[in-house]
């Protein structure tokens, strides 16, 4: 009985520590500050420039994600209106 006491304490640490670290990520860390990065990573790994002018929100419940603005991509002088996860239609 004392063992699943410590399990349970432990546990419950593990889950308060991991719900505080989420928080500080969300409320120390402006992803909007990332957007040129963003942009240079696409450029090197696809050959397009990435235009995002829209804001960059970061989520984190029910998981960690970055929520992407407006933005488009172009390649040769072209422009791709739809940007998603697959690419530019």
């Amino acid at each position: 009985m004392r063992a699943l006491k410590l399990v349970g304490i432990v546990v419950g640490c593990l889950v308060a520590l991991v719900i505080i670290v989420l928080l500080a990520v969300r409320l120390f860390v402006n992803p909007n500050d990332y957007k040129d990065r963003i942009a240079q990573q696409v450029k090197s790994a696809t050959g397009r420039e990435l235009i995002l002018s829209g804001p960059i929100r970061l989520s984190v419940f029910p998981w960690i994600a970055l929520e992407l603005g407006p933005g488009h991509q172009r390649r040769h002088g072209v422009d791709h209106e739809h940007v998603d996860g697959a690419g530019a239609h």
